[in-house]
């Protein structure tokens, strides 16, 4: 499969099926996909074709991850920690292939346009040594990697963005206790709260005039901080992730 040689067998081969790789050790197909090679008595579990099979070895931290069980979320971070990680990650594959292929790349005086594309005076020629590389990685470290941010994410972040949504939720609600509006002025008025640190600012006063009355604004200030109190401050990292991006005025 791996070669796209076909091997002859000496001579016909009896007995029961046997694995091509040990479910146990490895991830590998699920005995429904595999595909039997009657040649060679052979259950084909590889997780892939001859085109792209990656490796997974089902080391503890694979078996780890395994445990999440999570497949629906993916995460891509903003954390530059997470981002350096990564790409310590992925030179585990590239770093070492590039020191082996090297001397195999040379550029050209004149840009050449490839099928997919690319302009470039790059000329490599190593494809037949890179190519195993690239269809048959060991993709075992970049199953730890997400699996741990979906870990932190499940653990830190979304308990901060749920507390967040609890305490705009309760904030809100305190507001058009104060005075009836829909959700969408309440929420601007949070915002205006939070960026003029408390000051009613100039153009909600002349949008909503109720505002410049004698004490609902102090009102709505009390009755927002006293929806809040007690709570741990919020990761602002997660805040600013669910404020909109226009401004409220000043």
């Amino acid at each position: 499969m791996l070669t796209g040689e076909r091997l002859q067998a000496p001579e016909p081969i009896g007995g029961k099926y046997v694995d091509a790789i040990n479910a146990d050790l490895m991830v590998a197909a699920s005995p429904e996909e595999a595909v039997k090679v009657p040649l060679w008595r052979v259950n084909d579990n590889l997780p892939g074709t001859s085109y792209f099979c990656p490796i997974v070895v089902k080391t503890a931290a694979v078996m780890s991850a395994a445990d999440l069980d999570v497949p629906h979320l993916f995460v891509i971070t903003d954390d530059s920690a997470e981002r350096r990680l990564y790409d310590s990650v992925l030179n585990q594959v590239s770093k070492p292939l590039m020191q082996g292929i090297r001397d195999q790349v040379t550029f050209a005086s004149t840009r050449t346009q490839y099928p997919d594309g690319v302009v470039s005076n790059i000329e490599f020629t190593g494809q037949d040594q890179a190519r195993p590389v690239w269809r048959y990685p060991n993709l075992g470290p970049h199953v730890v990697f997400m699996s741990n941010v979906i870990r932190r994410t499940i653990t830190e972040q979304m308990r901060e963005e749920s507390r967040y949504l609890r305490s705009h939720i309760r904030a809100r609600q305190a507001i058009k206790e104060v005075v009836e509006m829909p959700d969408q002025q309440a929420d601007r008025l949070l915002r205006s709260i939070e960026q003029n640190e408390g000051t009613l600012s100039n153009v909600l006063a002349k949008e909503m005039p109720v505002l410049a009355r004698p004490d609902i604004w102090a009102a709505i200030i009390e009755a927002v901080a006293q929806s809040v109190r007690g709570e741990e401050p919020i990761d602002s990292s997660v805040s600013d992730r669910y404020h909109p991006k226009q401004p409220v005025g000043r």
